[in-house]
């Protein structure tokens, strides 16, 4: 009998029900296990009780500013080891904020319909960041 192999769990952020319900679905089937959060209340409480593997986080939110909730991540001792995955429809929001998500280490990326391509931005969040050299 081969042994289960436990997957990350991801903690997924959007705002879209549809979104949410497609990559729970995806992942589910990939092997991970799957928590998604659907609004910046009560994200940083549902990421320190929740202790995701990666949190891949869409920063169309409505109600606030997805670099300030990713500072609140970065600044919490009980957070700030874990890996964050920005994706987003908005090409201009990347670009605007490359330097500063790859200075707090995130890899960001933009949503794509294949799931490849999702799969993809979920393995380069749970990798471990490149050493300094």
């Amino acid at each position: 009998m081969r042994p289960t192999v436990v997957r990350p769990r991801i903690l997924i952020v959007d705002e879209d029900p549809d979104v949410l319900s497609l990559l729970r679905i995806l992942l589910v089937l990939e092997g991970y296990q799957v928590a998604v959060w659907a609004d910046r209340d009560g994200l940083q409480a549902a990421v320190e009780t929740q202790r995701p593997a990666l949190v891949l986080i869409d920063p169309a939110f409505r109600d606030g500013d997805v670099m300030a909730v990713i500072g609140d991540l970065r600044r919490s001792d009980a957070t700030r080891r874990i890996p964050v995955a920005v994706w987003s429809r908005d090409a201009a929001f990347l670009r605007a904020h490359a330097t500063e998500l790859a200075a707090l280490g995130i890899t960001a990326g933009t949503k794509r319909s294949s799931r490849v391509d999702v799969l993809a931005r979920v393995r380069a969040g749970l990798a471990p960041p490149a050493a300094a050299s």
